[in-house]
Formats: C-alpha cells, structure tokens, sequence
C-alpha cells in the first residue's frame, strides 16, 4: 500500500513539472561535482530547483522554489546511484541532514489514525461515556496540532492515557503524519531533470 501511494504522488510530481514544461541544463559537470538547473524552459522561477550533487562525499543539496534540503550517504556515489536511492521516498528522508518541512500532519487523519488504535484496543464505539469522551476529544484535539506535529497535551493526553494506556505515545508521532509534497516534487524533478541529460547524451554511464 505505501509502496503503491508512493508511486501515485510521484506521478502526480512529474505531472506538475509537465505541465509546466520544465527542461534540464547541465551546470557543471567533474570529477567532484554535477550541477543541474531545472527550470521551465522560459526561465522563469516557478517550481525552479537546483540540485548539487557531491559525487566524492556522496551528497546531493538542493535548493529553490520548491525549498531546501542536504541528504548525504556519507560514501562516494554517482548521479545515478543517487538518483535511483531518491526514489525510495522514506528511505531519502532518513539521509536528511537538513531541510524545509518534510512532513505534513492533518487534523482528520490523526483522528483516523487513533480511531483505529481504539478499535484495535477493543473499545467500545456505542458506550455512551466513550461517546462523549470521543466527542470532547475531537473537539480539542486541534489545540494540539500545528505545522511540526501532534503534541498531545492537558485533555487530550488523559483521553488517550485512559483508551489507550500509558504507552501510547511510543507510535504517536506517526499519527496523521504525510510527507510534505515538496518531497515528492524534488525527487521526480531530479529523476526527470537526469533523464533528460541521459537522452541529449550530456551525461555518462559513470556519472
């Protein structure tokens, strides 16, 4: 399933610079380093990104309309190799050194996602105190949520500590949490920005 909604966003990525007509300029190009240039082809700025690419330390840095990032393998590596790992999305998120936000976290999916820890719990959906407990929950829940995550506190906390036990925060990060688009937009600009190199035979099978 997550290997499959993968492929769907990045699709969905590649689409987006499609439509925009973006093209590929190779920058630079050595022993060390590979620069590229992904733009629409009138030059302009939107959905602009650069991506640097230390071959020797095996680093890719990118930068632009789309936000920052550093992923680093910490070995030597070509474009290609680099290339090919970006397409595993959580795999290239676990090599961030630094970037703007790589996840996402919505209020309806946190609320999904913990229905179905209480489901799995064997809580009872029809009690009537649930009932009310679940429904001031929902309520407050928002209090909590923000652009960095879901930081359960105050009601919130002893609704869970009571449904759930005292162990529920061990997987609560992961409650509602999608990666950041811009993930996806960075990776499918990089596949296509070097397969269009590839195809005006501007890089090199070593690269």
């Amino acid at each position: 399933m997550m290997m499959a909604e993968e492929t769907r966003k990045l699709l969905e990525a590649e689409k987006a610079f499609e439509r925009r007509g973006h093209k590929a300029t190779l920058v630079q190009n050595t022993d060390r380093y590979t620069v590229i240039d992904w733009r629409k082809a009138d030059g302009s700025g939107d959905y602009y990104v650069n991506y640097i690419i230390d071959k020797k330390r095996g680093s890719l840095i990118i930068s632009g309309d789309l936000g920052d990032c550093i992923a680093t393998w910490y070995n030597p590596n070509s474009v290609h190799n680099i290339t090919e790992y970006t397409r595993s999305i959580y795999y290239f998120i676990g090599k961030f050194q630094c970037s703007s936000d790589r996840f996402n976290w919505d209020e309806d999916d946190i609320i999904d996602d913990i229905e179905e820890e209480l489901k799995d719990s064997g809580v009872d959906f029809d009690d009537d105190d649930f009932k009310d407990d679940w429904e001031e929950f929902q309520d407050e829940l928002p209090n909590y949520v923000n652009a960095h995550g879901f930081f359960p506190n105050g009601e919130v906390a002893e609704f869970l500590d009571k449904y759930l036990g005292d162990d529920w925060w061990e997987g609560s990060s992961s409650w509602g949490r999608t990666v950041d688009p811009r993930v996806y937009l960075w990776v499918a600009g990089l596949n296509m920005a070097v397969d269009q190199l590839d195809e005006a035979g501007l890089l090199s099978e070593e690269d």
